[in-house]
């Protein structure tokens, strides 16, 4: 099995000023669907508290 373990320290970060907006936008559409979901049902389940929390 390669060894990947430089994937998680390559990186300084400065990529997030072009996906930082997008990263919001997903975030954001993500919370409206939980929104929407528990309105539809009038039921909050483990995994939506779970996302709810992350």
């Amino acid at each position: 099995m390669p060894d990947t373990s430089h994937f998680n320290t390559y990186d300084s970060g400065s990529f997030r000023q072009f996906c930082g907006p997008a990263q919001v936008h997903k975030d954001l559409n993500k919370l409206y669907g939980l929104i929407v979901g528990i309105q539809a049902d009038g039921h909050i389940n483990d995994n939506e508290i779970g996302l709810l929390r992350a």
